[in-house]
C-alpha cells in the first residue's frame, strides 16, 4: 500500500511537471508586441510605461517589443532622441529573430481607423512567412463596438463623475467612416449617463462645435479638458491645451468658461487600462486556440 502511494504521487508531480514544462515551453515560443501611434513628446511616454508596466506583470517571462506606426515619429525620435524606436514590422522581426513563433499584437489604438487597418495587414503579411513567424493575432482596438463604447464611457465618467461642470473629451479623430461611429457611440452613451460630458475631436467628425453648444445651453461656466488619446503629446498640448487662440482651451476662455486641461494620457485611468488587458487577453487566446 506504502509503495502504491509513492508511486501515485511521484506519478503526480510527474504530471504536473510535464504539464507545466509544456506550459513554459509555450510561452517560450510566445511574444507580444505592442503596437502604438508613438510620439515625439519625452514625457509623454511615461503613459506608454503604464501600459508597459501592466504588459509585462500580466504575462511574465513573455518579451515584450514596442513598435511605433508613425513614421515621421520613428525619425524624429531616432534623430532628436538617439532612441531605438522600431516599426510593427520591425518589432515582429524581431521576435521571429529570437525563436518566438507566435505573437499577440495589442494594438494600442482607439477605433478601427486607418492606424488599425495597417497594423492589421502588416500581422496577416507577418504570418506563415518560411522560417518565420507561425501565427500573429492582432487585438481589437479600445472602442470595436457599441458594448465597448458603452463601458469605456462608464468607466471615463466614473474617472470624472466628481468634477464640476462640463467635461469635453477630445479625440484625434479618424476620416473612415467606422471611426467616426465609434466616436458616435462613446457620445451616445456618455450623454446618457450625463449630458455634461460631450466628446469631440480634433479633426474629422465629430468635431467639437456641438459640445461647445452643449455647454452654452447648459450654461455651464466650467469646463474640464481631457484628452482622450492614448499620450498627452503635440496634440494634447497644442491643438488642446495651447496658447494659441485656436486651440480648444483658447476658445472656451474666449466664451467666458473657466478651463481645466488634464494633461494626461487614457493609460493614467486603471479602468481603461484594464480594458486593453482584456483585448490583449483575446488576442493571446486566439493563439491559444
Amino acid at each position: 500500500m506504502y509503495r502504491r502511494c509513492v508511486f501515485l504521487a511521484a506519478f503526480a508531480l510527474l504530471l504536473a511537471c510535464t504539464s507545466a514544462m509544456a506550459k513554459s515551453d509555450k510561452n517560450m515560443e510566445t511574444g507580444i508586441v505592442i503596437a502604438a501611434f508613438g510620439t515625439t513628446v519625452p514625457e509623454a511616454r511615461k503613459d506608454y510605461e503604464i501600459i508597459d508596466k501592466a504588459v509585462k506583470s500580466r504575462y511574465p517571462g513573455i518579451p515584450v517589443e514596442w513598435g511605433y506606426t508613425a513614421k515621421q515619429v520613428r525619425q524624429t525620435v531616432r534623430e532628436t532622441q538617439n532612441m531605438d524606436v522600431l516599426s510593427v514590422e520591425q518589432a515582429l522581426a524581431r521576435m521571429s529573430e529570437q525563436g518566438i513563433k507566435r505573437v499577440a499584437v495589442l494594438t494600442l489604438l482607439m477605433i478601427p481607423g486607418e492606424e488599425y487597418r495597417d497594423v492589421t495587414r502588416i500581422c496577416a503579411a507577418m504570418t506563415g512567412l518560411p522560417k518565420g513567424l507561425e501565427a500573429v493575432a492582432a487585438s481589437a482596438p479600445l472602442v470595436c463596438g457599441a458594448a465597448e463604447a458603452k463601458e469605456l464611457a462608464k468607466a471615463l465618467t466614473k474617472e470624472f463623475g466628481s468634477e464640476k461642470g462640463g467635461v469635453l473629451f477630445v479625440g484625434h479623430g479618424s476620416p473612415h467612416s467606422s471611426g467616426s461611429l465609434a466616436y458616435a457611440a462613446l457620445a451616445h452613451y456618455l450623454a446618457d449617463i450625463d449630458e455634461r460630458f460631450q466628446i469631440g475631436v480634433i479633426e474629422g467628425e465629430p468635431g467639437t462645435d456641438a459640445a461647445f453648444a452643449a455647454f452654452k445651453k447648459q450654461k455651464q461656466k466650467s469646463v474640464i479638458l481631457v484628452p482622450f488619446l492614448i499620450v498627452a503629446g503635440d496634440h494634447a498640448r497644442n491643438d488642446i491645451a495651447g496658447a494659441a487662440s485656436d486651440s480648444l482651451a483658447s476658445r472656451l476662455k474666449a466664451e467666458g468658461m473657466v478651463v481645466d486641461v488634464k494633461l494626461q494620457g487614457l493609460p493614467r485611468m486603471p479602468d481603461v487600462t484594464a480594458m486593453w488587458l482584456e483585448r490583449l487577453d483575446a488576442a493571446i487566446q486566439d493563439l491559444n486556440d
